[in-house]
């Protein structure tokens, strides 16, 4: 088994223990009491005591948690049980915030060593309109346009960007037609009718060549951010869109820790044979907000879940009995765990597909 196989472990470790130490870090600051600060699962290999906690490193390289005095019972001093609706609604937040934040870091990240951008795209002609600019300069259906003004494409944005910078001015095509290169002149109109651009022509961009561009880090905090919020957006909006029939069952399939660690391999080797490293820092990311929506869910044993009781405990203006919550979240994680078995063993049976990293 290769490197590749086993990078799942360390994204899922540093995404788990960047949301427990979410919880770990709001819990301190309202009050809560600490015992345990662990990175991997017990039996603990070594514990350092500082300042009444105890962070330990732990035989089990996978995952990390929080150990904090009465979770569910709010008769002990300094309990998580017995905080404020507020201060405990800020602390179940705080982990799925952190794997936000987190997200958005190494979308950043990505966009800073370098973001898979078309260099070299080619434009083929589909359909002109009659009695167009193009039709009169003798331009074609099947026609490929390689330059503009004698300058390759790096993508279809580029075409239509210099033709409107020309609008009643000749352009100069570059053309591909059955094997040979001819140039032919356009001169884009100003006024075109409506459903028509000013060549008349509709057309669709045929990317040749990608590669990795670098951004400033200021705007790539802002790109992260906004693919961070589409991450987001888009889970939330799966179920509708499978209902609506927008995207296919087998796109939005639920994919467990086994087909995150495929998608991860996959990355993984993708990154060992090019060099280039979005694929892996965007799964990353992507897992890390998906982690976030999915944890924020009323479903119990999840941080929503048991904000849920937080909100039921402030309509009521009592909380409900530590022993009911305690039944509840314990129903909650054997059927979450049944589920997750389930889901694993679909995707041993019918692993994920093939990821297209780069055209």
């Amino acid at each position: 088994m290769s490197w590749e196989h086993l990078v799942i472990i360390p994204i899922l470790s540093l995404l788990m223990l960047a949301h427990e130490f979410g919880h770990f870090f709001v819990a301190r600051r309202v009050g809560v009491v600490v015992q345990e600060f662990g990175f991997g699962l017990p039996p603990r290999l070594v514990g350092v005591r500082w300042r009444g906690v105890v962070y330990s490193l732990n035989a089990i390289p996978f995952g990390a948690f929080v150990r904090m005095i009465g979770e569910e019972d709010p008769s002990e001093p300094g309990s998580f049980a017995r905080q404020s609706r507020l201060a405990r609604a800020a602390i179940l937040v705080a982990g799925p915030a952190m794997n936000l934040l987190l997200a958005v870091a190494f979308f950043a990240l990505t966009y800073m060593v370098g973001w898979p951008t078309p260099t070299r795209t080619h434009v083929e002609v589909l359909e002109v309109a009659a009695g167009s600019p193009a039709a009169t300069s003798g331009l074609q259906p099947g026609d490929v346009i390689v330059a503009v003004q004698g300058q390759p494409l790096a993508r279809l944005d580029d075409f239509q960007q210099r033709t409107r910078q020309r609008l009643g001015e000749p352009v100069e095509l570059l053309v591909e037609r059955g094997g040979e290169r001819l140039t032919v002149t356009v001169v884009p109109r100003a006024d075109p009718p409506e459903g028509e651009g000013p060549m008349g022509v509709r057309v669709q961009g045929r990317v040749l060549e990608v590669r990795p561009q670098p951004y400033p880090a200021l705007p790539s905090l802002w790109y992260g951010f906004l693919r961070t919020v589409q991450v987001v957006e888009m889970t939330l909006l799966a179920p509708v869109l499978l209902l609506q029939g927008v995207v296919p069952a087998e796109v939005l399939r639920p994919v467990g820790p086994v087909g995150i660690a495929q998608v991860a391999t996959q990355a993984a080797e993708f990154v060992a044979e090019t060099g280039w490293w979005y694929p892996l820092l965007t799964v990353t990311a992507t897992v890390s907000a998906g982690l976030a929506v999915a944890n924020l869910l009323p479903l119990p044993a999840l941080d929503g879940g048991r904000l849920l009781f937080v909100l039921i405990e402030a309509v009521r203006r009592r909380r409900v009995a530590p022993e009911t919550e305690g039944a509840f979240h314990f129903v909650g994680i054997v059927v979450l765990i049944t589920l997750m078995l389930l889901i694993s063993y679909y995707d041993v049976v019918s692993p994920v597909g093939p990821v297209e990293w780069a055209p």
